[in-house]
């Protein structure tokens, strides 16, 4: 029997996992970027957006994930840690089925 702990999923491509932001919550959105940051070392994180930028229709920071295993660790804490905050989660699908999948949590 497979040890679900120790299984043999494929590595994720480190595609940036987008949190979209609600403009009444920045100074909280910036607080649990920064939590994130000292929670998840190994998950590259990068910079928090106060306002729109490029594509992403409002302010936003971005998470990489590597693993199976860091994607649950990391949706499983932001859903318990996330605060007054609810996140659109944008994340690309390699798939030609569709181009995106979004989780939201709230």
């Amino acid at each position: 029997m497979a040890n679900p702990v120790q299984s043999n999923a494929e590595p994720l491509n480190p595609d940036g996992k987008s949190l979209y932001n609600p403009p009444t919550n920045v100074k909280s959105s910036a607080y649990l970027h920064e939590r994130i940051r000292r929670e998840f070392p190994e998950l590259r994180i990068y910079k928090f957006w106060e306002k729109p930028i490029g594509p992403h229709p409002s302010a936003m920071f971005e998470v990489n994930t590597f693993t199976p295993h860091q994607t649950g660790a990391f949706f499983s804490w932001l859903t318990v840690h996330r605060g007054p905050c609810s996140y659109v989660i944008s994340i690309p699908s390699h798939t030609r089925v569709t181009t995106r999948i979004y989780a939201w949590i709230s």
